[in-house]
Parts: C-alpha cells; sequence; structure tokens
C-alpha cells in the first residue's frame, strides 16, 4: 500500500486549491511546484488508492496494477493543475476538499476507463 509523504514541506498549512496553483506556476516556479506536488501526494494518494482497490473488479484491473496507476493519476493532476476550476464556495474547507476529491474522482475515471 502507498503511504503519505514524509517530505518536509513549507506547504502544510496550504489549502489543496492553492497547492494545485502551486503546481500550475511549475515553469516559473518548479521548486515550489514540486515540493507542493509532495504535499497534495501526501494528502491524496490513500484516497486514490481507495479508489482504485473499489473499482478493482468493474475495470478488470489486478491488485498489482493499482500502484501504479495511482502513481500515473498523481503525475496527471501535476500536469493538469492548471485545469482545476476552483470550488465556488469557500466557506467550508470540507466542501472544498470534497471539489478538489471530485475533479480527482473524474481524472481517475478517465484513466481507469483508457486502462
Amino acid at each position: 500500500m502507498l503511504k503519505g509523504s514524509t517530505v518536509p514541506t513549507t506547504l502544510r498549512d496550504e489549502t489543496d486549491e492553492d497547492l494545485l496553483c502551486w503546481m500550475s506556476m511549475r515553469k516559473d516556479e518548479p521548486n515550489q511546484a514540486e515540493e507542493a506536488w509532495l504535499e497534495f501526494y501526501g494528502r491524496h494518494v490513500d484516497y486514490l488508492y481507495g479508489v482504485c482497490v473499489t473499482r478493482l473488479r468493474a475495470y478488470g484491473l489486478r491488485q498489482e496494477d493499482v500502484v501504479d496507476l495511482v502513481q500515473t493519476m498523481l503525475l496527471k493532476v501535476f500536469e493538469k493543475a492548471a485545469s482545476f476550476k476552483p470550488a465556488p464556495d469557500k466557506s467550508n474547507p470540507e466542501r472544498e476538499r470534497a471539489w478538489v476529491r471530485a475533479w480527482l474522482s473524474t481524472i481517475a475515471h478517465r484513466l481507469l476507463i483508457d486502462s
């Protein structure tokens, strides 16, 4: 099973949306973008692993395919960070997290279909 990142980061207090914003600036701020990706990875790797395991049979995946697929998904997030549309309601951090996870689920679904 994958585990979250233990890399020290200065971005621990940033929201997921802020991390995605940093990742979207990877050409201008590559170090900060990578640091943001590591923090984002640590927050969401277990969630994406769970999504994949839950859908294993439906998509004909083998258990050993899941780790590679999760890695591919998180790299896709890094590449597609600029396409993320922030949540319309910023007043509730749990809704913001749900908004980000819905976006992640969309990426996961598309990659699962293509796998």
